[in-house]
């Protein structure tokens, strides 16, 4: 589990758990620092959301092992501004 959300972290997360990533880290950290601060939610458990799935205690962001509405619009945020970053918008 990541303490701190970093682009170095984030990408030894990665290449620990998955053997790699794909996607960009540092628009995928940015992502998550941006929706961090503009819904005032931990970026930590932001990307955790994001990449394992991991509910966010006290946000309701999973009912019954599915996404509630607050779970996709955050996880649906962080893919806006992923990409936004990732285009350079």
């Amino acid at each position: 589990m990541i303490k701190e959300l970093t682009t170095e972290n984030v990408k030894d997360y990665m290449d620990t758990n998955y053997g790699g990533t794909k996607l960009d880290v540092e628009c995928l950290v940015s992502a998550c620092q941006w929706v961090s601060q503009s819904e005032n939610v931990g970026e930590v458990d932001l990307f955790h959301l994001l990449i394992e799935n991991e509910p966010i205690k006290g946000l309701y962001t999973h009912s019954y092992g599915f996404h509630t509405a607050a779970g996709r619009y955050l996880i649906n945020e962080m893919s806006r501004k992923y990409h936004e970053h990732l285009n350079g918008y």
